[in-house]
């Protein structure tokens, strides 16, 4: 099929319910009477002549290729003139589909490239076809079904839209099944109103559309947010510098610088990934589970003072290859929730261990369960569950917690119970052979 095109911008197709369309769309149309295809046919076609396509009108019982064309006059004044030109084709189904009184599934796809060829030539913009299936026979429908999918698989690349249309009391339920299937949204008489059914796999596509033109928004402003973030962070590292060469080793608190200057490059960090958050980039390396769990411990203590929590810990005393930054990322923010999500007087654990070769840590809480309606939506961005007095953060925690566990080719999971609270479950490989987050 030479026509080859991206599906563009939406094109008026006369049917009210579809609204515009891209052309490579597929559509088929469950009628009763001659009445309802006339109903739905006349205004498509005409859109379509007006559009500057070529079209092609298919046509079997109940509706003759004569009550088409009176159907189209009644329409369209000049439609002899479209017709006089050839920009209409209405023809019976028997010159389309048969040939010597059979169907051949090749021999109609042949057709179909040489219509598209005509399109092409004589400078239209697309074509626009109907069918009518009514003459169809058990033996043929086999052969038929697998046309409509071949069709409804590659029509996507070239500019053509198609309507496919079944008699609703010919049809049983498997074969309505198969048809809805191999077309992108079918169109149906329901107590005196069309309505509108689309394919499990174009909801599908459709879904993942739209959920990636949300990310996408949201993609840009978290880079905006990083650029906000880096600016004053660049400040506070150079005041930091002098802070931390006029700290003698020996004070009391200098342990704090230390851990300081990891979380300010743990930032760092953090706000070069909000640039790309499905791409986070850190080497993995050596390090203790062990002292990563107590220094997020530490980092924590005033969160855990300022919520009357306790955090305890069960840790492993193994060395693990990882993203260390990544690891101490996660788990902050999955702990840090946790805190948050406690009530006064309760205790949040930690636990980590190796199993084979696996990182398994275990967060766990005794707060107020997760609600069923919103468990399906925890690791969305920008969703949270907090209500805290205008302390709420940006949602986005969770979120990049997924995305790093699954870029080290891990998984991360919950179980919440009412009146058990909610536990966290992070799986990660180990010794990867490549390089992880």
């Amino acid at each position: 099929m030479p026509i080859r095109k991206i599906k563009q911008a939406g094109r008026e197709i006369g049917i009210d319910i579809l609204g515009d369309v891209p052309q490579g769309s597929h559509f088929c149309l469950f009628y009763e009477t001659g009445e309802d295809l006339i109903d739905i046919l006349v205004p498509y076609f005409k859109a379509g002549l007006e559009n500057n396509e070529l079209c092609m009108w298919i046509t079997s019982e109940p509706l003759s290729v004569k009550k088409a064309k009176d159907a189209l006059r009644k329409a369209m004044p000049d439609f002899d003139r479209y017709l006089k030109t050839g920009q209409i084709e209405i023809i019976p189904h028997s010159q389309w589909y048969l040939q010597n009184g059979k169907f051949n599934h090749q021999r109609t796809l042949d057709r179909l490239n040489n219509k598209l060829n005509q399109a092409l030539k004589t400078s239209f913009d697309g074509i626009r076809i109907a069918g009518n299936t009514a003459w169809l026979r058990a033996k043929d429908w086999k052969s038929f079904a697998g046309y409509e999918r071949e069709v409804n698989s590659t029509i996507g690349k070239y500019r053509m839209i198609a309507v496919c249309m079944y008699c609703l009391g010919k049809c049983g339920t498997s074969e309505i099944i198969d048809i809805v299937d191999t077309h992108e949204a079918t169109v149906i008489r329901r107590e005196g109103r069309w309505e509108l059914i689309e394919s499990t796999e174009c909801k599908q596509t459709k879904d993942k559309l739209r959920e990636s033109e949300k990310l996408a928004v949201k993609g840009q402003l978290a880079a905006q947010i990083a650029h906000e973030i880096n600016n004053p962070l660049a400040g506070i590292k150079n005041s930091f510098l002098l802070i931390k060469n006029a700290i003698p080793g020996d004070h009391i608190y200098y342990r704090y610088v230390g851990l300081i200057d990891k979380e300010i490059k743990r930032i760092s960090v953090i706000a070069r990934q909000m640039f790309d958050l499905y791409r986070p980039n850190q080497d993995p390396a050596e390090f203790s589970v062990d002292d990563t769990i107590s220094e997020i411990v530490v980092w924590l203590k005033a969160d855990c003072r300022e919520h009357n929590v306790i955090i305890s810990t069960d840790r492993s005393d193994k060395v693990v290859t990882l993203s260390e930054v990544s690891f101490r990322q996660v788990l902050f923010n999955i702990v840090k929730n946790a805190i948050e999500a406690s009530p006064p007087g309760e205790e949040v654990k930690i636990a980590a261990s190796v199993t084979g070769d696996a990182l398994i840590l275990t967060v766990s809480d005794h707060g107020k369960d997760i609600p069923e309606n919103v468990k399906s939506n925890i690791f969305e961005p920008f969703f949270t569950t907090k209500n805290n007095k205008g302390k709420t953060g940006l949602g986005l925690g969770l979120f990049v917690s997924k995305s790093i566990v699954e870029e080290m080719g891990g998984s991360i999971d919950f179980e919440s119970k009412e009146g058990h609270g909610t536990i966290f479950s992070i799986v990660i490989p180990l010794n990867r052979d490549r390089k992880g987050v």
